[in-house]
């Protein structure tokens, strides 16, 4: 089932990248029709629970993605297959060829997305100052793998403790991605949806 999250917390803050211009692609995805983060049920608990490590300390969570329409990701697909489209290529992939992004495990035809049970995300300060990992989301990129030599220690370690507070609630790190997490689970109990965000 899937739930706003606004519904259960008002102490977690999100920018849906994907609803705006402000992603790779350079406009809203088809699914996308407002900035609304919803997800599945299930990630309530696992969420109290990072919240509750965080307590003590000076940083909040910001989402940019959540659950993810299954006409989004044929949206992704079909621009990937205009290799004419290069407007966000210096931003967001300027060391990969658009035609590799799905080959290097950039993007994916399945997501757990899809299925409600994964979370694009990053700390940030309570003044809303994103905290340095070492690149932006969605830069696809070697420099986006977690275990990147070419990052700082001080960015490898924001990165850590990001990653061992998802750990810690049960959710399952991406390599490829320093921001993705889904949720440790049977994939099967979890179908994918195709929901209008709006």
């Amino acid at each position: 089932m899937l739930v706003k999250l606004t519904d259960f917390f008002d102490q977690i803050q999100f920018d849906i990248k994907y609803a705006t211009d402000d992603n790779f692609i350079g406009r809203p995805f088809l699914g996308y029709e407002k900035n609304l983060c919803l997800l599945h049920f299930d990630l309530v608990a696992p969420l109290q629970k990072v919240l509750a490590c965080l307590k003590s300390t000076p940083y909040q969570l910001l989402i940019w993605d959540s659950y993810r329409p299954m006409q989004a990701i044929q949206d992704i697909y079909q621009w990937s297959l205009d290799r004419n489209d290069q407007i966000q290529k210096e931003r967001f992939y300027p060391n990969v060829e658009k035609s590799e992004l799905f080959d290097l495990g950039y993007l994916a035809m399945t997501s757990s997305h899809s299925r409600g049970i994964a979370l694009d995300l990053t700390l940030v300060e309570k003044s809303g100052l994103q905290v340095d990992c070492g690149s932006s989301f969605d830069y696809f990129d070697p420099v986006s793998h977690f275990s990147s030599s070419i990052i700082k220690p001080e960015q490898y370690n924001n990165r850590l403790m990001l990653r061992e507070l998802m750990q810690q609630a049960g959710f399952i790190p991406y390599e490829k991605e320093w921001w993705h997490f889904r949720l440790d689970c049977d994939l099967s109990n979890y179908p994918g949806q195709d929901i209008l965000i709006k």
